[in-house]
C-alpha cells in the first residue's frame, strides 16, 4: 500500500510512492492496462503493452513471463489470468477473443471465443466474468468452462468481482448492476446513474463498492445495505474513467479524463 500506479492515455506508466513522494516512471513499453501482482504470489507489475505483448514483472522490472494480448485481469490467490485482445478503455474498438493462462508456467488453459471487450476473474481464480458491446454478458467457470448468462443492459464498460468471489459487478449505460452468485435465481442489485459508468470496484474487504461515472463524480457505498445513500466524492474537472480503493481500504482514488488524480 506503499505505491500508486498510473497508466494515461500516452501508454506512459508512472509509480508513486504515498502519501506523498515525486513520480518514478516505469522503464517499460507504452503500456494500455496495468494490474499488480498480489504480495502472495511474489510481487511485481503486469503491463499490456501497445505493441500486444502482456509482460509479467518482478519487483526489480525484471521480465518473468510474456504473453500476446491488450487486457489482462489477474486473480490475486493462483497465478492464473485472463487475457483479452482488444484494449480495456478503448471503448468503440472491435471485441476480441480471450483466453485463461497459467502464467507461472506459461501455459494456457483455456480459449474463449467471441466478441469480448471487457473481462474479469476472482480473487480465487475460480470464475471468470467476460462481457460484449452486444449486452452479453456471461459468467464462467475455470475449472469446468460452464457458462451462464447474466442479464444487463448494453453496453458494459465494466466489471469487478467481490474479494470473496460472491458478488459480480457490472457497469454500463448509466447503471452499474450487482448480482449475488450464490443466490440463484434472486434479482440483482441496480444502481441507477444519470451518466455511464467507466469503473466499478469493490473494498479489499468487501464492505464498500465504488463507481466512476461520467458525471465527474466516484460513489461509494456500503455493501451491508446498497439502499441507503452512496458517499458521493467530487471535485473532478471531467469524466471520471478510474477509480481504485486503496489496500487498507480507507482511500479512494479517481482519475480523470483530463488527467486530473485525486484521493
Amino acid at each position: 500500500g506503499k505505491l500508486l500506479a498510473v497508466a494515461d492515455q500516452r501508454g506512459i506508466v508512472k509509480i508513486r510512492p504515498l502519501p506523498e513522494g515525486k513520480h518514478v516512471s516505469l522503464h517499460l513499453p507504452q503500456g494500455e492496462d496495468l494490474a499488480v501482482i498480489s504480495t502472495e504470489l511474489g510481487g511485481g507489475w503486469v503491463l499490456a503493452g501497445k505493441d500486444g505483448v502482456i509482460r509479467w514483472l518482478n519487483a526489480s522490472e525484471k521480465t518473468i513471463q510474456e504473453a500476446p494480448g491488450r487486457q489482462v485481469s489477474l486473480a490475486t490467490q493462483v497465478p492464473i489470468a485472463i487475457v483479452a485482445s482488444v484494449p480495456r478503455y478503448h471503448w468503440w474498438g472491435k471485441p476480441g477473443t480471450a483466453y485463461l493462462i497459467d502464467w507461472k508456467s506459461g501455459t494456457r488453459i483455456r480459449d474463449i471465443p467471441g466478441g469480448w471487450r471487457h473481462t474479469a476473474i476472482s480473487a480465487d481464480g475460480t470464475k471468470v466474468a467476460l462481457a460484449g458491446l452486444s449486452g452479453r454478458l456471461i459468467l464462467m467457470e475455470v475449472a469446468t468452462g460452464a457458462t451462464r448468462d447474466l442479464p444487463t443492459s448494453a453496453p458494459v464498460w465494466a466489471l469487478s468481482f467481490s474479494p470473496d468471489g460472491k458478488r459480480l459487478a457490472a457497469g454500463g449505460n448509466r447503471s452499474a448492476t450487482i448480482w449475488d452468485l450464490d443466490a440463484g435465481s434472486t434479482l440483482p442489485i441496480v444502481l441507477p446513474h444519470e451518466l455511464n459508468i467507466w469503473m466499478t470496484a469493490f473494498s479489499p474487504d468487501g464492505t464498500h463498492f465504488l463507481t466512476a461515472s461520467s458525471d465527474r463524480r466516484v460513489r461509494v457505498w456500503n455493501t451491508a445495505d446498497f439502499s441507503a445513500s452512496p458517499v458521493s466524492l467530487t471535485g473532478h474537472q471531467s469524466e471520471v474513467w478510474c477509480a481504485a480503493f486503496s489496500p487498507d481500504g480507507k482511500t479512494v482514488f479517481g482519475g480523470g479524463k483530463g488527467g486530473d488524480l485525486l484521493a
